[in-house]
């Protein structure tokens, strides 16, 4: 049970990838979560650089004995972006996730060429089949639940999933909103072939942040008025239309920071740090998660949590169907 495409396609045990993570997706983090049967995704901007990067693949290589990892570099968010795809290919990473506002094209025959297994995540069923031709191996959508990058079209995870899992060949892994045994098991039932998880690993034991803050993401409400304002609400007119305005006037790296903020309705948007420059490894941390984070009802392991998942999704599934 719960063995599926994507399981077989990364080797890992559960149908579980833990999310980026912006700048807490460290390698220590991202090993935690393989060791435990999921795929960890190490973002390669908390690196730094391509030196930083390629030291710290080596570290990670060597804590997990040959299980699987991901690496993700999301374009135009990550610092010296080429340099770290070719200390990515020449490390033999063995995933690669990308995602936000295009497709890695000069990136993609090396990837294949180096048998290299690439995800690459959307939030729309055009940008879903656009990857998908161009060669990604699976593909990842964040419903509007999710934290992160939104777009006009993009729909709820409940209408999103199986929408784009019925228009697609490849596999689909689906996120937004999935942080306990009922949304995790519910994007699988929806035509998801695993869940992609962000905000509630991070209230995890291991994951990288204070444990008072921890508590304080459990105890945030799904009603509260200022989540649902960030997440689910449109971005200002005025300011939409002027970011985009904008674009191929400032350095993308700059805009894309910019757009990030427009849509997480920042009124300081204008003046948005590159997003490898921001540190939320504090309080700051609770204005970049999604409603997930208040789903588990404790603090737990990484390993404790990724059981809790399964075993009570499978408990679920049994007493649906008996």
């Amino acid at each position: 049970m719960l063995q599926t495409r994507v399981t077989r396609l990364l080797g890992i045990e559960y149908p579980i990838l833990q999310g980026a993570l912006s700048g807490l997706g460290t390698w220590k983090f991202a090993a935690e979560v393989s060791k435990a049967g999921a795929l960890g995704c190490f973002t390669a901007a908390v690196a730094r650089t391509p030196e930083g990067l390629r030291r710290q693949l080596r570290m990670l290589k060597s804590e997990l004995k040959g299980k699987p990892f991901s690496l993700n570099i999301s374009l135009y968010m990550c610092p010296y972006q080429d340099d770290m795809f070719k200390v990515a290919i020449d490390e033999g990473v063995p995933v690669i996730e990308t995602s936000v506002y295009a497709v890695p094209d000069d990136w993609v025959d090396s990837m294949k060429d180096n048998d290299i297994i690439w995800l690459h995540k959307v939030t729309t069923l055009r940008h879903a089949l656009h990857a998908e031709k161009q060669g990604a191996d699976a593909i990842i959508l964040i419903g509007l639940e999710g934290f992160g990058f939104k777009n006009p079209r993009q729909l709820p995870t409940m209408a999103a999933v199986p929408w784009v899992a019925r228009h697609l060949k490849k596999p689909l892994i689906a996120g937004g909103g999935v942080g306990d045994p009922h949304t995790f098991l519910a994007v699988l039932v929806l035509g998801a072939e695993a869940a992609y998880i962000g905000s509630a690993f991070l209230t995890t034991k291991e994951a990288p942040l204070p444990t008072h803050v921890k508590e304080g993401l459990l105890n945030m409400k799904p009603d509260n008025q200022e989540l649902i304002y960030r997440i689910l609400s449109p971005p200002s007119q005025k300011d939409f239309i002027e970011v985009m305005e904008l674009r191929g006037k400032v350095p993308m790296e700059r805009w894309v920071a910019m757009m990030e903020r427009v849509l997480l309705k920042d009124p300081d948007w204008r003046e948005a740090p590159l997003v490898w420059e921001e540190d939320i490894s504090g309080e700051k941390v609770y204005k970049y998660v999604s409603f997930a984070a208040s789903y588990p009802h404790k603090i737990m392991s990484v390993k404790e949590f990724i059981h809790w998942l399964v075993d009570e999704g499978r408990k679920i599934l049994e007493n649906i169907i008996r």
